[in-house]
């Protein structure tokens, strides 16, 4: 009998890793369609030799220009928009469009200094030194903003992730982490913005917006605008 449970068991383990290994790479395009997870994007040449390549994408039924602005302020002072209680501390994301500057080179958030944008297109934050479950990586990660038509936008996350040092034990088990994390992440953010986005012009005629006043009002982890000497 305990020959048979062994072997109950052991089938049992193969068998979550093949479903595992199949999994993973729906994980990484959760939402994307072939033509948006093939397609080339500016994130791809931040994170050259990148072997991540994850592209989670929702649509928002909301014209481009209005998508635009909360892209824009995600992390730079806004909230990260997924489980706040893990990547804010708790603090809570705006729920408004915030008063702080338009993006610009050099701007730093935790997951990395801002290395390129384009208005009504992408932002891509890269850092080339992060240490991640006994592993080092870089990686390039931000969104892409993409029009369906003249009132509806698709809105991608985009992940470049490449991992430099670490043992052979230790980097598949990192990057298999690493991917449940972003998916519970970044599906809950792109599901947070589609909701927050698309319900904003009827909360402002409502006047159901709580402005939260100080810098850090919104977001616990620092950020710096470009030109700033360091976070306040």
């Amino acid at each position: 009998m305990l020959t048979i449970g062994i072997l109950m068991i052991c089938g049992l383990v193969v068998v979550a890793v093949i479903f595992v290994l199949v999994s993973i790479p729906s994980w990484r395009r959760w939402g994307a369609t072939d033509e948006e997870f093939g397609a080339h994007y500016p994130h791809d040449d931040l994170a050259p030799g990148a072997k991540v390549k994850a592209v989670r994408a929702i649509t928002i039924n909301a014209p481009v220009k209005e998508v635009w602005p909360w892209v824009a302020q995600i992390g730079r002072g806004a909230g990260w928009y997924a489980i706040e209680f893990l990547d804010n501390r708790g603090c809570k994301s705006a729920a408004y469009l915030m008063d702080i500057p338009e993006p610009a080179l050099g701007d730093q958030t935790v997951i990395g200094r801002l290395v390129s944008f384009q208005e009504n297109d992408h932002v891509a934050f890269s850092d080339a030194d992060v240490s991640f479950m006994g592993t080092k990586c870089k990686f390039c990660i931000g969104h892409a903003i993409r029009p369906v038509d003249a009132n509806r936008t698709r809105l991608l996350l985009i992940a470049r992730i490449s991992m430099t040092h670490g043992s052979s034990v230790l980097v598949p088990i990192a990057v298999f982490l690493n991917d449940i994390m972003e998916t519970i992440m970044g599906v809950t953010q792109l599901k947070n913005l589609k909701r927050l986005i698309e319900t904003y012009p009827e909360r402002l005629k409502r006047g159901d917006i709580h402005r939260v006043p100080g810098r850090h009002g919104h977001q616990k982890y620092d950020y710096t605008y470009a030109g700033e000497e360091q976070s306040l």
